[in-house]
């Protein structure tokens, strides 16, 4: 039998005090530590880098990086320098295992040159260049590709524009707004002259399932979600 794995949380992660007891209605492969463990979650916040190489130097042998700020390359390299160490990076809404369903949608072909949605809804007051960071490995998650170049359109403290083009030559519009008028959601949508392809991951704490259509000239058909909720995917 394998010997049974630790696990924890830095104080500072939200819903820490509800980790423990996810944990405990985990099979016997998981246990929980108030302090050193073989798995930690670790906050993206400021400083992350240095956090992350400490639990690494305490005998950590996985990190489940949370909503990480973006480093520098340097920063980086010193990380991926412990590769006998896994490090998985959740970002709000791209653990969702929905997304596999959109990178190649078998419902509706889209043209290559077609324009791509990407949008995202945050809370009021939310720093934005963070809120990007995850809108990038969102997009990659969704679209199957990653974003060659891009370029600001407008961006301001209620949100951005960003015109993007595709490591496959698709062009992609990134777009976010910081409001408190709609609940936090991610979308993608397809936009192509015979139809329409549109995936939405609601916020992880709603404890809803993603939801994606399909408009044709027939009307709009929801195909089923089959995958776990996205709160309880990482």
């Amino acid at each position: 039998m394998t010997p049974p794995l630790s696990a924890t949380a830095e104080i500072v992660l939200p819903h820490r005090s509800e980790m423990a007891a996810v944990i405990a209605s985990l099979p016997d492969a998981l246990l929980w530590h108030d302090d050193t463990a073989d798995l930690v979650a670790v906050s993206g916040d400021t400083g992350w880098p240095e956090r992350v190489r400490a639990h690494i130097n305490a005998g950590a042998r996985g990190i489940l990086l949370v909503d990480p700020v973006a480093i520098s390359v340097e920063e980086f390299d010193a990380i991926e320098a412990h590769r006998d160490v896994v490090v998985v990076i959740e970002w709000p809404f791209v653990a969702d295992a929905a997304l596999s369903l959109v990178a190649a949608p078998s419902d509706v072909r889209m043209p290559p040159g077609d324009l791509i949605e990407c949008r995202m809804v945050v809370p009021v007051h939310t720093r934005l260049e963070r809120t990007l960071v995850g809108h990038l490995a969102f997009s990659r998650g969704a679209l199957g590709a990653g974003i060659a170049s891009a370029r600001t359109l407008e961006w301001s403290e209620h949100g951005y524009t960003v015109l993007a083009r595709m490591a496959d030559g698709r062009r992609c519009l990134l777009t976010a707004a910081a409001t408190g008028t709609q609940p936090p959601h991610a979308s993608v949508r397809f936009v192509a002259e015979r139809g329409e392809i549109e995936f939405t991951v609601p916020d992880a704490d709603v404890e809803r399932a993603a939801r994606l259509s399909v408009s044709t000239s027939h009307g709009v058909a929801l195909v089923p979600i089959v995958h776990e909720r996205a709160h309880r995917a990482p």
